[in-house]
C-alpha cells in the first residue's frame, strides 16, 4: 500500500481550506477520505490541521532530538549513553500503548527526528572505542525504532544492510566467542526487523552475503555451546523476512533483475546453502542431548517455517530425501509426537511441520518418502485423535484440512496409495468428516479432491465410495457450498463413477 508522509497530509488538508474554503475539520475528513479512495495507508499520519507540529511534540521525538544535539556537542560517553537509553526507555513506553494508531505515531515521530541516523552514529563510536556494552544498548534501540517503517526506510537509505553486514562478519567466525554470538543474535534481530516492507533493503542484505552467513550460523548451531536457540531462530526470522513478497512499491530495476521475486530469491539463498544447514539444524536440534525441551520445540517451529519459506521449486523439495540428513522421517516423527499432545507450543510446533510437509509433498521424490515413511498411517492416527474431541477448532479444521491435501497429493495417479487408504479405513473418517462438518466449505473442497484423486484409477475405490452411499454426501457438499465446491464435487461425482455427475 502506497504511503504519504505527514508534511503531504497537511499540505492536502491546507490546500483543502484554502481553496476549497472548508472548515479545518472538514478539509481534515476530506483528505482522508480522498487518500482512502486512492488506497494510500494513514498509518501513523496525524489527522487533524498541522499534524507535523503535534508530531514534533511527542515524547520520543523530544528524546530524538536530545540525543542528536549530544553528538553534535561531542559529549563524554556519558552523556552518550543517558541519550541513547532515553531514547530507548521512551520507545518501550511507545511499545506499550495500547491505540495503535497513536503507537504508531510515537515511532514516527523519532524516526522523522532522525533517531536512525543517530543510532548509527552512536554504533560508529561504540565500535572506534571497542564498547561493547554501548553498541549493544544502541543496537537494542534501533531494533526498537525499526518498528516505524519511516524508520525502515531511513535505515536502507544510510546503508543499513551494509552496516550491519561488516559488523556480522566480524561476530561470525568460527573462533566466535559467547560475547561474539550474544552480539550476532542482536545483530541479526534488528537485521531480520529491518526487512519488513523493505523490497530494497531485503535485496541489499543478498548481494551482501547475508545468506551465505545464515548457513554458517545454523550450521554452528549446538558447537560447544556458543551458537543458542536465540541465534537459531534469528536466522531463521532474517531467511522468512528476506522471502516475504511484503512491499507494494516498485522495486529498483537494478535489484529486480538481480534477484527478482521470492522464488528467484530462494534459488539463490538454496546455492548458498541455506536449505543444508537449516535440515542439518533441525537434525542436531532433535537428537542433540545437551538441549533442552523448551528450547527444543521453539527451535523446530523456527525451522520448520523458514524450511517451508525456501522450498518454493522440486528441486529444492527434493534435498529433503535425496541429501542427508533425509528429513521426511524426521518430520512425520516430530509431527506424529506434537499433534496429540495438549501443549500449546507442541501443537505450534505441529502446526509448522504440517504446514512444511503440505508444501512439499507435489514433489514426486517427497511423495513417494512420504507413503514408504507411513504417512498414511500416521494421518490415520491423528484422525482418531480429532475424531475424540467433542468439538473441531479453528485448528484442528487446519490440521485435518492440511492433512487431506497430502493424502490428495500422494495419491495423485497412484491406485495402490488410495486402496492402501481404504484398506486402513481412511474414508471412514472422510465420510464421517463430511456428515460432521458440511458447514467448513474449504474441508469440503479438500474432501472432494482426495476422493476424486483415489477414485479416478482404482476401480476398487469406487465401487467401496459408491456402496458406502458417498454420492449422497457429495452431493450434499455440491447443494451447500455451490459457490466454492460445485466444480470439485461435480469432478468427484464423475471419477467415482456415478453417471449423471451434473
Amino acid at each position: 500500500m502506497k504511503r504519504i508522509t505527514q508534511e503531504e497530509f497537511d499540505d492536502a488538508v491546507d490546500e483543502m481550506v484554502e481553496g476549497l474554503g472548508l472548515e479545518p475539520n472538514e478539509a481534515v475528513q476530506a483528505a482522508i477520505e480522498e487518500y482512502d479512495i486512492q488506497g494510500v495507508s494513514l498509518e501513523g499520519i496525524i489527522k487533524q490541521v498541522k499534524g507535523a507540529q503535534v508530531l514534533a511534540n511527542m515524547p520520543t521525538a523530544n528524546m530524538a532530538t536530545e540525543l542528536k544535539r549530544v553528538l553534535e556537542r561531542e559529549d563524554q560517553d556519558k552523556d552518550v549513553r543517558e541519550g541513547v537509553q532515553g531514547l530507548k526507555e521512551e520507545l518501550l513506553r511507545a511499545l506499550e500503548e495500547d491505540d495503535e494508531g497513536k503507537k504508531a505515531q510515537l515511532f514516527l515521530a523519532s524516526a522523522k527526528k532522525g533517531s536512525v541516523e543517530s543510532l548509527f552514529a552512536v554504533c560508529d563510536r561504540a565500535e572506534a572505542e571497542s564498547d561493547r556494552q554501548l553498541l549493544s544498548l544502541a543496537l537494542g534501540t534501533l531494533k526498537l525504532q525499526l518498528e516505524s517503517d519511516h524508520a525502515r526506510d531511513h535505515f536502507v537509505e544510510g546503508k543499513g544492510p551494509r552496516r550491519m553486514m561488516m559488523k556480522l562478519e566480524e561476530c561470525g567466525k568460527d573462533d566466535a566467542t559467547p560475547e561474539d554470538v550474544a552480539l550476532l543474535d542482536l545483530l541479526l534481530e534488528v537485521s531480520a526487523i529491518s526487512m519488513k516492507e523493505q523490497e530494497e533493503g531485503k535485496c541489499n542484505f543478498m548481494s551482501d552475503g547475508l545468506p551465505k552467513l545464515l548457513a554458517a550460523n545454523l550450521g554452528r548451531y549446538g558447537d560447544k555451546g556458543t551458537h543458542s536457540k536465540t541465534n537459531v531462530e534469528a536466522c531463521c526470522s532474517c531467511i522468512k523476512g528476506i522471502l516475504t513478497a511484503d512491499d507494494t512499491r516498485p522495486t529498483p530495476l537494478a535489484l529486480e533483475a538481480q534477484f527478482g521475486g521470492e522464488f528467484m530469491k530462494a534459488l539463490s539463498m538454496d546455492k548458498d546453502g541455506v536449505t543444508s544447514a537449516l535440515m542439518s539444524c533441525f537434525e542436531v536440534n532433535m537428537h542433540a542431548k545437551e538441549i533442552e525441551e523448551p528450547a527444543r520445540r521453539d527451535v523446530m517451529r523456527s525451522l520448520a517455517i523458514a524450511m517451508r519459506k525456501i522450498a518454493l521449486n522440486d528441486e529444492i523439495c527434493k534435498k529433503f530425501v535425496e541429501e542427508k540428513p533425509n528429513c521426511i522421517p524426521m518430520l512425520l516423527s516430530v509431527l506424529r509426537s506434537s499433534a496429540g499432545s495438549a501443549a500449546a507450543k507442541s501443537k505450534d510446533v505441529a502446526m509448522s511441520v504440517l504446514m512444511l510437509l503440505k508444501q512439499i509433498s507435489a514433489c514426486d521424490t517427497v511423495k513417494k518418502k512420504l507413503i514408504e515413511s507411513e504417512a498414511i498411517e500416521m494421518a490415520i492416527e491423528i484422525f482418531e485423535g480429532h475424531d475424540k474431541e467433542n468439538n473441531l477448532t479453528a485448528s484442528s479444521t487446519t490440521v485435518i484440512q492440511s492433512l487431506l491435501y497430502i493424502l490428495t497429493n500422494i495419491a495423485l495417479r497412484n491406485p495402490d496409495v488410495a486402496e492402501h487408504f481404504a484398506d486402513c479405513g481412511g474414508f471412514d473418517f472422510v465420510f464421517e468428516f463430511i456428515a460432521k462438518y458440511l458447514d467448513k466449505p474449504k474441508l469440503m473442497k479438500q474432501c472432494c479432491m482426495l476422493l476424486r484423486n483415489c477414485a479416478v484409477r482404482s476401480a476398487k475405490v469406487k465401487a467401496l465410495l459408491l456402496k458406502a452411499g458417498m454420492e449422497k454426501q457429495v452431493r450434499a457438499i455440491q447443494e451447500q457450498h455451490q459457490k466454492i465446491c460445485n466444480d470439485v464435487a461435480i469432478a468427484a461425482l464423475r471419477d467415482m463413477g456415478v453417471e449423471n455427475y451434473n
